[in-house]
């Protein structure tokens, strides 16, 4: 217990009268003295007990609206004090939250002669991760004479407790037109496709696949033709390619394409090291290969490119200046039958042709591709069975088909991810319908890098936003009456 300052004058002039009353002799102001004296501890007595009473029977609440959150997110939290019998003390109830937080609000509350009951509703942000636990509220009590002041903790009936998780990707999908995978990606599988005795992946149906390797159950229910590959139980090197150009930011904070693709990249690695494959590591950015780790299966060079993965950061070009290449970078073999095409006279003919027939305009921008020239210059120099991972998004389309076809050259297998760009944007719900097309547009060229021999191609993102697409776009086809040119679902 502490004296206020007017606790203080009061003894003080007790003492004084005592004082005076011995030097002057004079009895009555020993009497005052003794007056003010007695007054003061009966006051203090009465202050301690109604203390001790009020402590027994004060109900004090602190609560949150979520005991769980990720980094930077902000929660409510509310407390609520009463004092059922009432009494003549002024309490002062502050929440105590850890420190490692910001507080916008008031935290404290008052109870007086008036208003026995009062709570308070204020934010906390939390910008550091880990499991936090709020101090016991502190309660300060005075009497209504101001002469006395208290301070003691006070047990609420729950003392509110946060687990703040790092903001990383959640509900993450990895799949083909909207199905989840249920094998893992990571699985040992062989540089040559073969049966086997392990199931691998599920494909569709080419020409050039023998009529007895159809899965015909997968067929009936999908009602189109697929191919159930098997894997063979041979070594090989793992090269994992990874974008980290300016594009692969898009996303909130925390939940990046580059978020989304790294949880991809770390299971593959994770996968590589427990069935001791030798692992490579090679990543791009705009300017070019920023680091290239040729595979072996030392096992520091697990731990290395696992921690190299885990620090990978996007380029920090400008994000708004990235171009969506999606219908750009036509393969030479397209161009060159566009300009076969081109049978007449007129002057948009003659213009257009020498555009169309320049093969050294294409390649000199293939020379600037970052995935191409990775693969190029030094994918393809490596010897042994190979399985190139390429994890990337559908910004740089024609790229990645250039790239996918010179990695699967020879007998070598490609497995790529990609981010679709409509679930990472920014507002990108907000016409369903519209984000329904752009990923069935997506959908199309993921099947055709699908389509390819010996590649298998997957979808990587957030799984809520896909099924909220996914869901409006089947709406949208029970709706409307299907005709010869609606698209299909992707999962048709």
């Amino acid at each position: 217990m502490d004296g206020t300052r007017r606790y203080w004058i009061g003894m003080g002039l007790a003492g004084a009268l005592a004082l005076g009353a011995v030097l002057t002799a004079r009895p009555v102001l020993l009497l005052g003295a003794a007056m003010i004296g007695a007054s003061l501890l009966a006051r203090q007595y009465v202050f301690i007990r109604t203390v001790v009473r009020m402590g027994e029977h004060l109900a004090v609440e602190e609560a949150v609206d979520r005991e769980t959150i990720v980094t930077e997110e902000t929660t409510t939290v509310t407390l609520r004090a009463h004092d059922p019998l009432g009494s003549s003390l002024e309490l002062t109830l502050a929440s105590r939250p850890p420190i490692a937080t910001r507080v916008d609000g008031e935290r404290t509350i008052r109870l007086t002669d008036a208003s026995r009951e009062a709570h308070t509703a204020f934010e906390v942000t939390w910008p550091v991760a880990g499991s936090f636990r709020f101090d016991p509220p502190q309660l300060t009590v005075r009497d209504r004479h101001g002469l006395f002041r208290r301070r003691l903790p006070i047990e609420p009936r729950a003392t509110p407790a946060i687990t703040v998780k790092a903001r990383q990707p959640q509900e993450i999908h990895i799949g083909a037109g909207g199905d989840q995978i249920t094998a893992a990606y990571g699985e040992h599988e062989a540089a040559e496709m073969q049966s086997g005795i392990e199931p691998d992946v599920l494909r569709e149906y080419t020409a050039e696949d023998a009529a007895n390797r159809i899965d015909w159950k997968t067929t009936a229910r999908l009602g189109e033709p697929f191919v159930r590959e098997y894997e063979a139980d041979t070594d090989r090197d793992t090269v994992l390619l990874i974008d980290t150009r300016a594009c692969m930011q898009q996303g909130p904070p925390g939940e990046t394409k580059l978020d989304y693709t790294r949880h991809v990249a770390l299971a593959l690695a994770d996968s590589a090291h427990e069935l001791k494959d030798p692992l490579g590591l090679y990543v791009v950015d705009e300017s070019g290969l920023v680091d290239g780790v040729r595979p072996t299966s030392q096992n520091r060079q697990y731990i290395s490119i696992r921690e190299r993965i885990l620090d990978l950061e996007p380029d920090d070009a400008d994000a708004d200046d990235v171009t969506d290449t999606a219908s750009a970078h036509r393969t030479p073999a397209a161009t060159h039958r566009s300009a076969m095409y081109l049978t007449d006279s007129s002057a948009f003919t003659t213009r257009l042709r020498p555009y169309l027939e320049d093969t050294t305009t294409h390649v000199q921008r293939i020379d600037r591709d970052p995935l191409f020239n990775t693969v190029r210059s030094h994918i393809r120099q490596l010897r042994g069975a190979l399985w190139t991972v390429i994890i990337t998004d559908d910004t740089h389309r024609g790229e990645l088909r250039e790239a996918v076809t010179l990695a699967r050259r020879g007998n070598e297998r490609v497995l790529v991810f990609l981010a679709p760009t409509v679930l990472f944007e920014e507002g990108g719900l907000s016409d369903v319908g519209t984000a329904y097309e752009r990923y069935l547009e997506f959908e199309r060229f993921r099947r055709q890098l699908a389509r390819l021999d010996r590649v298998s191609a997957f979808e990587i993102g957030p799984g809520d936003r896909l099924s909220t697409i996914l869901s409006s776009g089947a709406r949208r086809q029970k709706s409307r009456q299907r005709t010869p040119s609606s698209p299909s679902p992707p999962n048709a």
